[in-house]
């Protein structure tokens, strides 16, 4: 330790003012560690304490070692927190040192109660250490136990589960049949809104009881991918999706020219008036296309009246 202290400059009038000496104790007057205190033990070079640090002067009615446990107990701290200034940086000074009370048993009393503390100190370390981690556990423990309820509700282990309970697949399906059941015999009235479409095999169905059946030939329109590279150079309007990129119609005034168009490729001859979700920016507007239509400028003539 002593290996890793700095050297300073100071006055030769002032060391013996500083010089530290075995068995002081040195106390922490501001900064984060104000309050603690070390026993000093032997000084195997000249050396002097810092001006962070308070050097306590004591009777010599008190044995070191007993003073350096007081300093450690909770009587001497919850004396030091009513005397120590509250600021950004924490602070007290000798006065609030002098201003305690001290328990002083006689000497012999004092030595013994060292010996006992020495004995045991190992073990109060040892439960110092494990209060910490029982007092750390039951701060996050709360919110650790929501987590870990929620998570065995989700993967269905909160209660115990039967293998042979129905998957909920079926429950439903026994659900919906005994709905249809009970409209069949007037006790209550269809969902008109009711519908189960899905999708499978590049094709839409929908189910009607347990029949299924395809609904690609009642779409009044196809539902295209749409992604930034599909869109290409204007060119034929036939079988082509019109593209109108929003921005430049705004900065413009709404002006719509020939430079601003792109043509995607499609396969109905006609389609009707639809706006489709925004790609980046990018507006789809799907009209009605006529094949007799064949030059760019009788499209935009028409966009004009919009």
């Amino acid at each position: 330790m002593w290996e890793t202290v700095p050297y300073c400059d100071i006055k030769e009038g002032e060391i013996d003012a500083y010089l530290l000496k075995p068995n002081d104790i040195l106390f922490a007057r501001t900064g984060g560690t104000v309050g603690k205190s070390y026993l000093v033990q032997e000084v195997p070079e000249e050396a002097i304490y810092a001006g962070y640090l308070i050097r306590t002067k004591y009777s010599n009615q008190l044995c070191p070692q007993y003073l350096k446990y007081f300093m450690e107990s909770e009587l001497y701290w919850s004396q030091l927190r009513e005397g120590t200034i509250v600021t950004a940086q924490p602070n007290c000074n000798g006065k609030t040192l002098g201003n305690m009370l001290v328990p002083i048993p006689p000497s012999h009393e004092q030595i013994r109660i060292v010996e006992k503390l020495n004995a045991v100190m190992a073990h109060v370390i040892e439960y110092g250490t494990i209060d910490s981690r029982l007092k750390h556990l039951n701060n996050i423990f709360p919110e650790r136990l929501k987590k870990s309820i929620l998570q065995e509700a989700v993967q269905g282990k909160l209660v115990p589960q039967d293998p042979y309970d129905e998957p909920a697949a079926v429950l439903l399906e026994r659900i919906r049949a005994e709905k249809q059941k009970l409209v069949a015999e007037g006790k209550i009235k269809r969902d008109k809104h009711e519908s189960v479409i899905f999708r499978m095999d590049n094709s839409h169905y929908e189910k009607h009881g347990s029949e299924e059946v395809c609904i690609d030939d009642k779409l009044p329109f196809e539902i295209p991918k749409i992604r930034p590279r599909s869109i290409h150079p204007a060119g034929e309007l036939q079988d082509k999706y019109l593209f109108i990129w929003k921005v430049q119609i705004k900065m413009q005034n709404r002006a719509i020219h020939s430079a601003m168009v792109r043509f995607l490729p499609r396969t109905a001859d006609q389609a009707t008036i639809l706006r489709t979700n925004r790609l980046q920016k990018i507006s789809l507007f799907r009209f009605f296309i006529r094949k007799k239509e064949k030059s760019l400028q009788s499209i935009l003539e028409k966009m004009d009246t919009w």
